[in-house]
């Protein structure tokens, strides 16, 4: 398993959710957090619980298993 940090992986879930036309509004609205939380933590002014960053990669279909192996 590769070792990611947080901010890596979050790198990646912006990447997916833009690639994709996600808003930060929708896919926040899927992890259950506020839309102002989502797109903080995107832009590295808040931290993100690993929690957090499950829920996140899941709002917007990311597989975290395939980014962590």
């Amino acid at each position: 398993m590769r070792n990611l940090s947080k901010a890596t992986v979050v790198k990646r879930i912006a990447a997916t959710r833009k690639r994709g036309g996600i808003t930060t509004t929708v896919a926040a609205s899927k992890a259950g957090i506020a839309q102002s939380s989502w797109s903080e933590v995107e832009t590295g002014k808040r931290f993100a619980s690993w929690d957090q960053v499950l829920a996140m990669a899941k709002a917007v279909g990311l597989n975290i298993k395939v980014i962590i192996e």
